[in-house]
């Protein structure tokens, strides 16, 4: 499991989304489209590691982490590294503490009801003994 820090490694390419000042309804239906195609795209490629788990939720400026299930990776956005997750020049073990618990919560979700139906290279199958 490898955690990515800040922002994905490579950007996404929003050059041919078409957005209009003059209409939202449209914009939204656009991006939608847009971000539906970018998934459908990478059907049949392999899987990317560099780039964060769920582009809604894990932009550089959303305070939040997230687990990616088919890259086993953590990502922490660069807006989460801000109190009181994480304070600059603050006391290093409430800072270990308080990522902490945030890296712990995301691990926890590779083993949950979704992330255990995947194994470590992010392949969907039974990986798991019987015993287990």
């Amino acid at each position: 499991m490898d955690i990515q820090v800040g922002y994905p490694a490579k950007w996404v390419d929003f050059s041919g989304l078409d957005i209009r000042p003059d209409d939202h309804f449209g914009n939204v239906q656009r991006a939608a489209r847009f971000a539906f195609q970018r998934e459908v795209g990478q059907i049949g490629k392999p899987v990317l590691g560099n780039r964060f788990a769920v582009a809604s939720k894990t932009t550089p400026i959303a305070v939040n982490s997230a687990y990616n299930f088919t890259t086993n990776t953590i990502d922490i956005t660069a807006a989460i590294l801000q109190p009181p997750f994480y304070k600059p020049g603050g006391d290093v073990a409430a800072n270990y503490c308080a990522i902490g618990a945030v890296i712990g919560h995301e691990i926890t979700h590779g083993f949950d009801s979704l992330g255990r139906q995947f194994d470590p290279q992010g392949n969907l199958r039974n990986w798991w003994s019987g015993e287990a």
